[in-house]
């Protein structure tokens, strides 16, 4: 490991907002303030060995910045931005206003237009469903 600051890394520990940033900074702390190794340390943060040096590894490449956990999830495999689906929705709150009240069929239809590929029916609802977009009519 090299040259770290232990007073750091325990100002870190006080601060970690989440259960997994603190365990994040234990890897780092336990190895350099005890000497354990990455199996004990393992067994005491709950991570597997190899997540343990990989963490290890990251904090000697990177930093402090290494420390925080990474952002999970988002949209991999949009066909669309958001802003692009905002427009797209837009136009269909624009033609409901005007009366025309357009089939879930229709919409898929100038969905696949705009993404140039077919899509399912499911990525449209989900899409409106997103966007907060629902049909609206008067009870009977």
């Amino acid at each position: 490991m090299p040259e770290l600051n232990l007073d750091e890394l325990k100002q870190w520990l006080e601060q970690a907002e989440t259960p997994s940033e603190f365990r994040r900074v234990q890897c780092v702390y336990l190895r350099e303030q005890y000497g354990y190794s990455s199996q004990k340390i393992a067994e005491m943060t709950s991570y597997h060995p190899a997540t343990v040096r990989r963490i290890q590894s990251e904090y000697r490449k990177y930093g402090m910045a290494a420390l925080s956990p990474k952002p999970k999830g988002g949209r991999y495999h949009q066909n669309l931005s958001f802003e692009d689906e905002q427009v797209f929705v837009a136009k269909l709150g624009i033609e409901a206003e005007d009366g025309q009240l357009p089939d879930i069929s229709e919409i898929q239809l100038a969905y696949e237009e705009k993404v140039g590929r077919p899509v399912g029916k499911s990525t449209v609802y989900a899409l409106l469903r997103r966007h907060h977009w629902r049909k609206v009519v008067a009870r009977p």
